[in-house]
């Protein structure tokens, strides 16, 4: 049966290395129910560089001309944040399905506002937390449904960057936007937010926890032009918990000299590990799967049955494939009116969850005692 296509329109595809071409694109160009019609960035030029570049006919400097082009069905933000809240109004005041990278927006406050504005126009909408769309992630959430180590105790999560944004106290200008804590993108919604959400994804909700956030990088100096400008997102998080399943949580996102990735699970009838097989960011990587049900033996690395790999999906650049397959599943949440990509409703409860996280850390400093 012949696929209908959906025409895709990319607000942010700029032709320099943007994460928009490094996964977007080549994910779309893969599918054949989709078609990339439109590509728009902050200037003609560059917008028109794009076109031709990865041969998409249609280019604009205009978001709201984009998203009102005919060939356009579903729009694609992928900016930085704080232009988000705006962008989605205009694609959502077109008509048109949305796909936002994540974070939604920089509050709370505008994140619900885009969610009942959707939920207005009738329109679907997905948000790229795309680890969801891992293959080993699947696999790992069917083994803990199916209680393959028992109940679960505990999660132990240590997560450390080295670069996120900074590089020995230097960050490049176009990550200057990072270290202001009121843009909504820094350690805790990116790093940490991809995590927790993760976590929910396998296992439920939190229904308690303590925080402590910490910016221990106050004074960096920017690459292009030597200014020392000052942080005040958090570069270091700490979170510690309980889930809906009751399994406590303690999870550390931090930046370090060395990157270092692991999720442990603990259970009552064996541990489960997660490792970075790329070593790339956790929601990008294809990842290793390690477990052990035996006291005298250890963990051993699970293979993916290949039921879990979609079979139509053929791209070269690892970040792209997880980018496909929420793909997939987005174009079916469209035509077949499911619901198995996250969305707007997933990014308002991430943004109420940080919201927790930030109460809880001043709440901790203010009464932290004294030793």
């Amino acid at each position: 049966m012949r696929l209908e296509k959906l025409g895709v329109g990319i607000i942010g595809a700029s032709a320099n290395g943007s994460w928009a071409s490094m996964s977007h694109i080549p994910a779309l160009q893969s599918l054949e129910c989709f078609e990339v019609t439109a590509v728009g960035t902050s200037s003609i030029e560059s917008a028109k560089k794009s076109s031709e570049m990865y041969h998409i006919a249609n280019y604009f400097a205009d978001p709201y001309e984009l998203a009102m082009h005919p060939d356009v069905d579903i729009v694609i933000i992928a900016v930085k944040v704080p232009y988000h809240y705006e962008l989605i109004q205009k694609v959502l005041k077109a008509g048109k399905h949305v796909y936002s990278e994540f974070p939604l927006t920089s509050t709370t406050e505008q994140a619900v506002s885009l969610l009942n504005l959707a939920k207005q126009k009738g329109i679907r909408h997905t948000l790229g937390l795309q680890a969801r769309s891992n293959p080993t992630m699947n696999y790992l959430k069917f083994l803990l449904t199916e209680s393959y180590i028992g109940e679960i105790r505990s999660v132990n999560v240590s997560y450390s960057m080295t670069g996120f944004p900074i590089q020995n106290g230097v960050v490049p200008q176009s990550h200057t936007y990072l270290l202001n804590e009121d843009s909504g993108a820094d350690q805790l919604t990116i790093t940490a937010g991809h995590l927790l959400d993760g976590l929910n994804y396998l296992m439920g909700d939190f229904t308690h926890l303590s925080a402590f956030l910490d910016t221990q990088i106050k004074q960096l100096r920017v690459k292009e032009t030597d200014e020392i400008i000052t942080a005040t997102s958090p570069d270091s998080v700490i979170i510690y918990g309980e889930l809906t399943n009751k399994a406590l949580v303690t999870l550390h996102v931090r930046n370090s000299f060395l990157p270092h990735f692991a999720i442990e699970i603990n259970g009552t009838k064996g541990d489960i590990t997660l490792t970075p097989k790329d070593g790339l960011m956790y929601e990008m990587d294809t990842l290793i799967l390690k477990s052990s049900q035996d006291k005298n033996s250890p963990l051993k690395r699970m293979e993916i049955p290949k039921e879990y790999f979609f079979p139509n999906i053929n791209v070269s650049n690892i970040p792209a494939y997880n980018v496909a397959y929420h793909y997939t599943n987005f174009y079916n949440d469209i035509t077949l009116n499911t619901h198995k990509t996250p969305d707007f409703e997933t990014g308002v409860r991430l943004h109420k969850l940080f919201d927790k996280i930030r109460e809880s850390s001043k709440f901790n400093k203010l009464h932290a005692i004294e030793v």
